[in-house]
């Protein structure tokens, strides 16, 4: 079936209007799932696999669950008015439930969490300070060496340490805001 007739018949069973124009971006950007086929000018697909893709795909805005109409009423000053006071409304209860949230300790600020994770970075690299000397001298007394010659490496151990740390928070933390400490 042509896209045009297409269209007219997702419009139908989604409730809502579908252009042409966007449904033949949907199906070249969703080509390998449904096989379209060129035919001169035309493009025919398969209406049904199209529909079928189209109630799976969570990409896809849908439409009320009346039937399409194609006359649209345009709503007036007071009924836009209402519509503007339930959706302030429902910003306000948003709000309120995310300060519950964040009461509760469920929720925490990105700044927070970025903080915590530079906390942990700098206590990491502390800890690996502390025990840089005593690992040394151990290292030193076990290959009968001197610790002076064992730091370096253990101080090489560390940097790579902490910037593989670093790296592992970076990719989890919502945004890069994790600074890198000097080792």
């Amino acid at each position: 079936m042509s896209v045009s007739k297409a269209a007219e018949i997702v419009s139908a069973s989604e409730g809502q209007r579908v252009d042409r124009s966007t449904l033949s971006r949907y199906i070249k950007r969703y080509a390998s799932d449904f096989a379209p086929r060129r035919e001169g000018r035309e493009t025919l697909i398969d209406v049904n696999a199209l529909l079928e893709h189209r109630k799976v795909n969570i990409r896809v805005e849908r439409g009320s669950a009346e039937p399409f109409k194609g006359d649209v009423k345009v709503a007036s000053t007071k009924e836009r008015k209402g519509e503007i006071g339930v959706r302030i409304a429902e910003i306000e209860l948003e709000r309120e439930e995310e300060k519950r949230a964040r009461e509760r300790g469920e929720i925490i600020y990105v700044a927070d969490l970025a903080a915590a994770a530079e906390a942990a970075i700098k206590a990491f690299g502390a800890a690996l300070d502390e025990a840089e000397s005593d690992a040394a001298e151990d290292i030193a007394r076990r290959t009968r060496s001197e610790a002076r010659h064992v730091r370096p490496g253990l101080r090489t151990l560390k940097r790579s340490a902490l910037e593989a740390f670093t790296r592992a928070l970076t990719r989890v933390l919502p945004s890069s805001e994790v600074d890198t400490p000097s080792a």
